[in-house]
């Protein structure tokens, strides 16, 4: 029973991922992309790793998506219509996921392959440690990332600003 959740969760992970690059309207990506996160949060929950996947339905599932969201809002409406993306090079593309793939697989079976594994000690970490290891020594990044999220949206805010005032106010037909 616990294989079949997990290939549920890891085939819902893979099927949003190709939707979120294959898909042309980049609001379907952005909805693919919000349950591959929560896919993603649901291995980690299997995994016993309760404290991870949270984290991961908070930062990523959850911040992340509402972030892309209203990126995709304000460039929609600064555009004026719809916003769509779509490859110019696919061929590139395919050429590159085999190139990784090609490079990946040999390390992948030196590191995964037949031989049998030695097996792992259970670690008990609880949140008090990893809070402690990251109060002390990631604060810095912890600082940087938000900083750098504030400056990407008061620099959204005051594009989108600037294009209200190009069009000029609005008229009696709006």
């Amino acid at each position: 029973m616990g294989s079949v959740v997990f290939y549920f969760f890891a085939f819902a992970a893979l099927a949003c991922a190709v939707i979120v690059v294959t898909s042309r309207h980049i609001v379907r990506s952005v909805a693919a992309l919000f349950v591959c996160m929560a896919a993603m949060a649901g291995i980690y929950f299997f995994l016993s790793a309760p404290f991870i996947g949270a984290m991961q339905l908070m930062i990523y599932a959850g911040g992340i998506t509402v972030l892309l969201i209203f990126a995709v809002m304000l460039v929609r409406r600064a555009a004026g219509g719809q916003v769509e993306h779509a490859s110019r090079n696919p061929g590139g593309a395919i050429v590159v996921v085999i190139g990784f793939v090609g490079w990946m697989a040999p390390a992948a079976w030196m590191a995964f392959g037949p031989r049998q594994m030695p097996p792992v000690e259970p670690r008990v970490a609880g949140v008090e440690s990893l809070a402690d290891d990251l109060i002390r020594h990631y604060v810095p990044a912890f600082e940087i990332a938000s900083v750098l999220l504030l400056v990407a949206m008061i620099g959204a805010v005051v594009l989108t600003l600037r294009a209200k005032q190009r069009e000029g106010p609005p008229t009696d037909d709006e």
